[in-house]
């Protein structure tokens, strides 16, 4: 009798396009349901629904393009990377590498793609986001670790020499695991080692594989790999480029002329910051002579700064409007006033975190109107009928939870439907 994940993904090669959009909440959800029991399944399914989704789309692609949200398609790729990471990087790669070749960008090599080229990190305080490559360079990592054997025929579908992308993942593996030195050794006159890693850090991930396998490497590679180290300064690259663009007259959105003087000086300045940086990678390891030298005068040149590091993003913790312990000492006029705040306005963005917005408060309202339903239930009929629904929905979650009996709460909704200046909804 054939597997039921046999008949799913021959069903799967039956349906045209318009039948597989309508599945469900979308035919990434098909897999699902699998992952916990069956992973192996699971990664079949997946790998099949995203070989029909080319098969019926000859442009674009699954991973995060206008038409398909990766956040709500991949919810549950990542259980699948956590608990089979093989399996997840299996089902995906080659449909990544078909992203790759349909949105790349430029004709150099290796070339970056309009996906995946902004490789940010979130550096901030709060609950940080997690966005598919970060899943898939995790799991690249654990693979790396636990079984290295297993990563070149993981890879095989990518080809670092024509994608930035692809060399970006291979590195971050090779960074994981010394025994991966061999595929740091192929890629030791690529182009793009240097550029292939981080926002804000080109140059990170080719400093952190080099770190890790520098004792595993011949001689003859390491020598070849200090060289270009040394040779690395594209901050007088980007001068250049300013200097060149300050001659042109200026246009609207562009740097002005005196910008891109400034930013060229600027550049000039801080020229070999990228490869003091990576140097700084390779601290007590088996450097020549030379490398040591050179490594000791940028120390020297950047002393008291920050080396580059990944960047990208600055998530942070959302505090209230008004804090708990001030909302327990607020009247009934101060939380009609609050309430009545234009909120328009949502999160800003202060020195510290970010200042919430109207939900935010009204988790406090709700947990203030818990400790005290009566008050705050009479207040609700004071509520203007244009304030933020947050609010009249958190005071009767909290009432809600006060456990009324069944005539106080028949009572209540009653004069909800003739009185409430705003209604009910399905969250209530």
């Amino acid at each position: 009798m054939p597997d039921v994940a046999d008949i799913v993904i021959r069903c799967l090669t039956l349906c045209d396009a318009m039948a597989i959009e309508a599945i469900g909440e979308g035919p990434f959800s098909i897999a699902d349901g699998w992952v916990k029991h069956a992973p192996v399944n699971a990664g079949r399914i997946l790998a099949a629904i995203l070989d029909n989704w080319y098969r019926h789309h000859e442009t674009g692609t699954p991973f995060g393009d206008e038409a398909h949200h990766v956040h709500r398609d991949f919810y549950h790729f990542n259980e699948l990377a956590e608990s089979d990471p093989v399996t997840a990087l299996r089902s995906v790669i080659p449909a990544m590498r078909v992203a790759m070749d349909r949105t790349e960008v430029g004709d150099k090599r290796p070339s970056e793609d309009r996906l995946w080229y902004w490789r940010r990190k979130d550096r901030g305080s709060g609950p940080h986001i997690v966005e598919f490559i970060d899943m898939v360079r995790s799991a690249l990592q654990r693979v790396a670790q636990d079984a290295p054997e297993q990563i070149p025929d993981l890879l095989a579908p990518l080809d670092p020499r024509h994608h930035m992308t692809a060399l970006h993942l291979l590195l971050e593996a090779i960074s994981a695991n010394p025994a991966l030195a061999p595929l740091l050794e192929e890629q030791a006159d690529n182009p793009g080692l240097f550029k292939a890693g981080w926002h804000h850090a080109d140059a990170f991930s080719a400093g952190k594989a080099m770190a890790t396998s520098w004792p595993m490497l011949r001689s003859e590679v390491r020598e070849h790999l200090e060289m270009r180290l040394m040779r690395l300064y594209p901050e007088l690259k980007f001068a250049a480029r300013c200097f060149r663009d300050s001659k042109e007259p200026e246009k609207e959105g562009y740097w002005s002329p005196e910008q891109n003087r400034q930013w060229a000086r600027h550049s000039v300045e801080i020229s070999g910051k990228t490869q003091w940086s990576t140097f700084r990678k390779l601290t007590d390891l088996n450097l020549s002579p030379v490398a040591q030298r050179r490594a000791r005068e940028l120390e020297r040149k950047f002393q008291g700064h920050e080396p580059e590091e990944p960047d990208g993003i600055r998530s942070g913790s959302s505090r209230p409007p008004i804090a708990p312990d001030k909302a327990k000492r607020m009247n009934d006029q101060a939380w009609l006033s609050a309430i009545g705040t234009d909120w328009s306005i949502r999160r800003r963005r202060s020195s510290i975190d970010f200042v919430g917005d109207a939900g935010d408060l009204a988790r406090v309202l709700q947990e203030e109107a818990k400790c005290d339903p009566q008050r705050f239930m009479a207040l609700f009929w004071k509520l203007p009928s244009d304030a933020p629904q947050v609010f009249a929905r958190g005071i009767l979650h909290a009432i809600a939870e006060t456990h009324l009996d069944t005539d106080a709460l028949e009572e209540l909704l009653t004069r909800l439907e003739d009185q409430s200046p705003w209604q009910p909804d399905e969250h209530t």
